[in-house]
């Protein structure tokens, strides 16, 4: 795959930057999925020397790359946020009636 439109060391160093980028997918599965997916990709692509097609792969590779960074960035963003469980949401503060108007926690009996 890496003739003159790539040399090697700029592909397996692309290679192991997709590899680096896969493991800090926090979950297993997903994580697990795009090493899988890079590897496969990498070994069909051993073999090409069309030079259109290895520029193809390597853009494609790229964005892969590109993406699997933002994936790895957000999901770790995403872990870090609390969530309240169902029980612990809308306690405590106002909230907006069906209405439009504002009403205290302690009046909803009223509306039932």
């Amino acid at each position: 795959m890496a003739a003159e439109s790539g040399s090697r060391a700029a592909v397996l160093a692309l290679y192991r930057s997709l590899l680096r980028a896969a493991k800090s997918v926090p979950t297993e599965n997903q994580s697990s999925m795009a090493l899988n997916r890079i590897r496969d990709g990498f070994r069909k692509g051993r073999d090409v020397t069309n030079e259109e097609d290895i520029r193809q792969r390597i853009l494609i590779a790229h964005t892969g790359l590109d993406s699997l960074q933002v994936q790895a960035a957000h999901q770790k963003r995403l872990a870090k946020m609390k969530v309240p469980r169902p029980e612990e949401r809308f306690q405590g503060g106002p909230m907006m009636a069906m209405d439009n108007t504002w009403m205290a926690p302690e009046s909803f009996d009223d509306v039932r």
